[in-house]
């Protein structure tokens, strides 16, 4: 993975500004504040680094789902190429993926800590 992006990402995670959520992207219950997978972060950064515009929502269950470039769940294409990043999940070890992190209860900060240790195997 592109250290540079990698650390744009820790920082991000770290930084307080993204609730989160699991199993999809970018999700919104109601009126609450938009929630992201560590994932949708990266998807995030990548919109912003690129001057896209906030996605709109589409009706899902008792909220809204946010789709980046016609995905819901996994790393778009063109935001992997552009991370440098090898799987849609963030896999980093035959059983591990940063996706399956996020969605078993790992925290941002213990996600950004582990991107910091497996940047080489993103």
């Amino acid at each position: 993975m592109d250290k540079k992006i990698a650390k744009r990402w820790c920082q991000a995670l770290r930084s307080g500004k993204y609730n989160q959520v699991t199993d999809n992207l970018a999700f919104q219950y109601n009126d609450e504040q938009i929630g992201y997978c560590c994932l949708g972060v990266l998807c995030e950064l990548y919109n912003k680094s690129h001057g896209k515009k906030p996605l709109k929502p589409k009706k899902y269950g008792k909220g809204e789902i946010f789709s980046f470039y016609g995905e819901e769940m996994h790393l778009p294409t063109r935001v992997m190429k552009w991370a440098g990043i090898k799987s849609t999940d963030g896999m980093y070890s035959d059983a591990a993926s940063l996706a399956i992190d996020n969605d078993d209860g790992k925290t941002f900060k213990q996600i950004a800590k582990i991107i910091e240790k497996q940047v080489e195997n993103l």
